[in-house]
């Protein structure tokens, strides 16, 4: 999970925190999102407090189900026939809520 995720973590009230607040607002803390690096989209929120182990298992099945963040000789050689727009698709069925079926 740590090779694949940038985990930023600021106090609500600080500026950069109200900047991406702005754009993302949250009503329970704490909130964890994936965001797209490349278009700035919220892809999954994880709101409440969650074991680390749970997070652990939650983020990694994400990952397995999602090739956004694949940059294996696949998705190059993807980019390099069809340019790296042709891999959006990969978002599809994205939500803005992750349903974890029950954290504990």
């Amino acid at each position: 999970v740590a090779s694949h995720f940038l985990f930023w973590q600021h106090n609500g009230d600080s500026p950069p925190a109200k900047k991406y607040l702005g754009q993302h607002p949250a009503k329970e803390w704490p909130v964890v999102d994936i965001v797209d690096p490349r278009t700035g989209k919220r892809l999954n929120r994880i709101s409440g407090y969650m074991a680390p182990e749970r997070m652990q298992e939650v983020l990694s099945r994400f990952l397995a189900s999602h090739t956004w963040g694949n940059t294996g000789p696949d998705a190059r050689l993807q980019d390099t026939i069809q340019g790296p727009a042709s891999r959006r698709d990969t978002f599809r069925g994205a939500t803005d809520t992750l349903d974890d079926g029950g954290r504990g």
